[in-house]
């Protein structure tokens, strides 16, 4: 049970971190993603949750998960 909680855990740790390093300038500047004054939430609200998603993942994340990561590597190296 411990195990498999701990995996989901991990996984979500990770599908934050993705959220996290993702280039505003590169990547999302294709989707139109890459500021939140640009999008017009009227028209598309999805959008607009989504680039307002991702800007809190970058900016309020990552101190949280600075201290995630490190205790995942933690458990990883004493449980291996």
């Amino acid at each position: 049970m411990a195990f498999s909680l701990f995996c989901l855990f991990e996984a979500c740790i990770l599908l934050f971190n993705t959220l996290a390093i993702l280039n505003p300038r590169y990547f999302l500047k294709k989707y139109k993603l890459d500021s939140l004054e640009g999008i017009d939430g009227y028209s598309n609200p999805m959008k607009k949750q989504l680039a307002f998603l991702l800007y809190a993942a970058r900016t309020y994340g990552r101190i949280p998960l600075i201290f995630a990561n490190s205790s995942i590597i933690l458990l990883e190296l004493l449980l291996g």
